[in-house]
């Protein structure tokens, strides 16, 4: 069930699709394999560091390994 919710929420919020259109922005002018990891990198860190600033979210705390 959490795991039909979670897909839904990535298919049905605004937010998901305008953070993945970001990232693939992103990603299109990276220059080459060093410019991608930097945009992975930014990622995980923005995410993690948005995750443990709101560890109520059971998902969150997963993600930043808490």
């Amino acid at each position: 069930k959490a795991l039909r919710r979670d897909i839904m929420a990535v298919l049905n919020e605004p937010r998901y699709r305008e953070a993945s259109r970001r990232v693939a922005s992103d990603m299109a002018a990276a220059p080459g394999f060093d410019g991608l990891a930097g945009v992975v990198d930014r990622v995980i860190i923005e995410r993690t560091s948005a995750c443990k600033s709101s560890l109520s979210d059971d998902n969150c705390a997963r993600i930043a390994g808490d």
